[in-house]
Protein backbone atom coordinates (compact mmCIF):
# COMPACT_ATOMS: atom_id res chain seq x y z
CA UNK A 1 0.00 0.00 0.00
CA UNK A 2 1.38 3.55 -0.88
CA UNK A 3 -1.27 5.89 0.12
CA UNK A 4 0.60 9.17 -1.30
CA UNK A 5 4.04 8.46 -0.91
CA UNK A 6 4.20 7.29 -4.41
CA UNK A 7 7.03 9.85 -5.72
CA UNK A 8 10.43 9.67 -5.18
CA UNK A 9 13.97 10.96 -7.42
CA UNK A 10 16.28 8.41 -9.06
CA UNK A 11 19.55 8.78 -8.37
CA UNK A 12 20.19 10.58 -11.50
CA UNK A 13 17.52 13.30 -10.63
CA UNK A 14 14.32 12.26 -12.69
CA UNK A 15 11.01 11.93 -10.58
CA UNK A 16 9.31 8.05 -10.22
CA UNK A 17 6.32 6.95 -9.68
CA UNK A 18 5.37 3.72 -7.96
CA UNK A 19 2.71 1.48 -9.60
CA UNK A 20 -0.12 2.75 -8.17
CA UNK A 21 -3.86 4.86 -8.30
CA UNK A 22 -1.78 7.49 -9.87
CA UNK A 23 0.51 5.09 -12.33
CA UNK A 24 -0.94 3.72 -15.43
CA UNK A 25 -2.68 0.34 -16.13
CA UNK A 26 0.33 -1.30 -16.90
CA UNK A 27 2.57 0.40 -14.08
CA UNK A 28 4.14 2.54 -16.69
CA UNK A 29 4.15 6.43 -15.39
CA UNK A 30 1.12 8.88 -15.69
CA UNK A 31 2.87 11.89 -16.04
CA UNK A 32 -0.21 14.08 -16.23
CA UNK A 33 -0.60 13.00 -12.53
CA UNK A 34 3.31 13.13 -11.55
CA UNK A 35 3.78 16.69 -12.89
CA UNK A 36 0.34 18.02 -11.10
CA UNK A 37 1.23 16.11 -7.69
CA UNK A 38 4.92 17.12 -8.20
CA UNK A 39 4.43 21.02 -8.81
CA UNK A 40 3.63 21.33 -5.08
CA UNK A 41 5.58 23.69 -2.61
CA UNK A 42 4.49 22.02 0.57
CA UNK A 43 4.85 18.78 1.84
CA UNK A 44 2.63 17.54 5.11
CA UNK A 45 4.59 15.80 7.73
CA UNK A 46 3.20 15.19 11.36
CA UNK A 47 3.21 12.61 14.30
CA UNK A 48 -0.09 13.74 15.79
CA UNK A 49 -2.66 13.51 13.60
CA UNK A 50 -6.03 10.97 12.09
CA UNK A 51 -6.23 9.00 9.39
CA UNK A 52 -9.96 7.71 8.75
CA UNK A 53 -9.32 5.96 5.14
CA UNK A 54 -12.69 3.82 4.57
CA UNK A 55 -13.73 4.10 8.07
CA UNK A 56 -14.12 7.89 7.79
CA UNK A 57 -16.15 9.76 10.12
CA UNK A 58 -19.09 12.51 10.36
CA UNK A 59 -17.83 15.76 12.17
CA UNK A 60 -20.58 17.31 13.97
CA UNK A 61 -23.18 19.40 12.49
CA UNK A 62 -22.13 22.17 15.26
CA UNK A 63 -18.00 21.88 14.25
CA UNK A 64 -18.85 21.44 10.65
CA UNK A 65 -20.98 24.64 10.51
CA UNK A 66 -18.01 27.32 11.57
CA UNK A 67 -15.52 26.36 8.28
CA UNK A 68 -15.71 24.65 5.05
CA UNK A 69 -14.40 21.65 4.56
CA UNK A 70 -12.39 20.39 1.56
CA UNK A 71 -9.45 20.38 -0.21
CA UNK A 72 -7.85 23.62 -1.28
CA UNK A 73 -8.64 25.50 1.21
CA UNK A 74 -5.80 27.15 2.89
CA UNK A 75 -7.06 29.64 5.73
CA UNK A 76 -9.02 27.62 9.14
CA UNK A 77 -10.18 29.94 11.95
CA UNK A 78 -8.03 28.93 14.16
CA UNK A 79 -10.73 29.09 17.37
CA UNK A 80 -12.80 26.80 14.51
CA UNK A 81 -10.27 24.30 14.34
CA UNK A 82 -9.08 23.93 17.88
CA UNK A 83 -13.04 22.82 18.36
CA UNK A 84 -12.44 20.14 16.17
CA UNK A 85 -8.95 19.10 17.39
CA UNK A 86 -10.36 18.89 20.47
CA UNK A 87 -13.63 16.87 19.97
CA UNK A 88 -10.86 14.31 17.85
CA UNK A 89 -8.59 14.43 20.69
CA UNK A 90 -11.85 13.54 23.54
CA UNK A 91 -13.44 10.57 20.87
CA UNK A 92 -10.01 9.32 18.70
CA UNK A 93 -6.97 8.00 19.62
CA UNK A 94 -4.56 10.06 17.12
CA UNK A 95 -3.08 8.22 14.19
CA UNK A 96 -3.41 6.00 11.87
CA UNK A 97 -7.52 4.22 11.85
CA UNK A 98 -8.02 2.54 8.61
CA UNK A 99 -7.31 1.87 5.25
CA UNK A 100 -7.62 4.50 2.58
CA UNK A 101 -11.22 3.11 0.81
CA UNK A 102 -9.27 2.70 -2.74
CA UNK A 103 -7.50 0.23 -1.46
CA UNK A 104 -10.33 -2.18 -1.28
CA UNK A 105 -12.11 -1.13 -4.71
CA UNK A 106 -8.46 -0.13 -6.15
CA UNK A 107 -8.77 2.33 -8.87
CA UNK A 108 -6.83 4.36 -11.05
CA UNK A 109 -6.76 7.69 -11.24
CA UNK A 110 -6.26 9.13 -14.52
CA UNK A 111 -5.97 12.84 -13.73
Amino acid sequence: MYGDNIYFMNTDGSWLQADSHHSFENGEINNKNLNRDKKGEFVLIASEFYYFGKDSIEIPENLKSEFTVGIGHRRVDKAAASKVINWLEENFENGYQSDPLLFENFERYKG
